[in-house]
């Protein structure tokens, strides 16, 4: 009889540490099925309060821009520039810009000492409303749901307050997760493997309330 109980006690702390494991689960990618917040209606521009350029907290060269329906994402190029070798690289200075950086635009600068700092600006579109990315705005937040893979979306957060802007995003990578509000299930797509979400309304409200958007960029204007 103590050898059967032994059994039973072995058997039940294997089941547990399995259990364990599985609930632990390693998340590296993270889709959803369909926009989130499920049950709030798509909007077709940001607010005007929202609108304008903000620059990224400890780096001044990166600038987030929202207009009415695009987010851009721009970032600086320095270009540092020896005055002694300004004219033998045929660099000219018109209408206080720098020509000769690119070709027929000349870009801001600024002079120190011996040296001119010249600034190329670089833009990319980082969100564009669609009628396949939707916005939708709940509680003050803007979530930005990105068509992927033809038919899945990833989903940012924006918000903002006054003069400074956040912009959430997901790694589900880390350990504090909280995955187990999202109903996510293994999934394929051409050889790449993910976790696709689909999670119930008052779930998606429980992963948002323990910081589910855990990787944080702030800008300020």
């Amino acid at each position: 009889m103590q050898m059967i109980k032994k059994v039973f006690v072995i058997i039940y702390l294997t089941l547990s540490v399995l259990c364990c494991f599985a609930q632990k689960e390693t998340i590296e990618s993270l889709y959803f099925k369909i926009p989130q917040p499920e049950l709030t209606e798509s909007s077709d521009k940001f607010p005007k309060k929202i609108i304008g350029c903000y620059y990224k907290d400890l780096d001044s060269l990166i600038e987030i821009c929202i207009s009415e329906d695009s987010i851009y994402s721009t970032f600086s190029l320095v270009f540092n520039i020896p005055k002694k070798n300004f004219i033998k690289e045929k660099y000219t200075i018109k209408d206080s810009l720098v020509y000769g950086i690119k070709k027929d635009i000349g870009v801001p600068f600024i002079e120190i000492n011996d040296t001119i700092y010249a600034f190329l600006k670089q833009s990319d579109l980082f969100f564009k409303i669609t009628d396949e990315n939707k916005l939708k705005i709940y509680n003050n937040k803007y979530y930005l749901n990105e068509i992927t893979f033809e038919e899945y979306y990833n989903v940012i957060e924006v918000s903002s307050e006054k003069d400074s802007l956040w912009i959430k995003e997901i790694d589900p990578s880390l350990k504090s997760f909280p995955s187990k509000f999202l109903n996510a299930e293994k999934h394929n797509f051409e050889g790449f493997n993910f976790h696709l979400a689909n999670p119930e309304s008052e779930n998606w409200m429980d992963f948002i309330k323990n910081d589910g958007f855990n990787d944080i960029t702030k800008f300020h204007k």
